[in-house]
């Protein structure tokens, strides 16, 4: 992972970086209304089971909370999002996956 002042960029397999965060808004910002456009989850698939459950450990060693569910494990990001992580083999064998969740406001009139 690199971090610089005000973002992160998060890879595997050596890639330059799969996922890039920022805190622009700020950091300890509240989370948004429930109304608002926004980010809900995301899923991160990852390559074998003895990944999954490496970031699974560091993730309780980090003291998040982490739960067990029927697709994998759950936890809340920092900007209280759902991360659901799981093994790539339930997603036909890609590597690297992303599947996002958001909701949208209707459109202003």
């Amino acid at each position: 992972m690199i971090h610089m002042p005000s973002a992160s960029f998060v890879s595997a397999g050596g890639y330059h970086h799969h996922i890039g965060m920022n805190i622009w808004a700020g950091m300890g910002v509240p989370a948004p209304p429930e109304d608002a456009a926004r980010l809900l989850s995301y899923e991160l698939a990852l390559p074998t089971q003895q990944a999954l459950i490496a970031v699974v450990e560091r993730a309780c060693a980090a003291g998040i909370p982490v739960t067990e569910q029927a697709q994998g494990w759950a936890l809340r990001d920092p900007s209280h999002n759902c991360v659901l992580l799981r093994n790539s083999v339930q997603n036909k064998g890609f590597k690297v996956s992303y599947i996002v969740d958001t909701v949208m406001t209707k459109n202003p009139s």
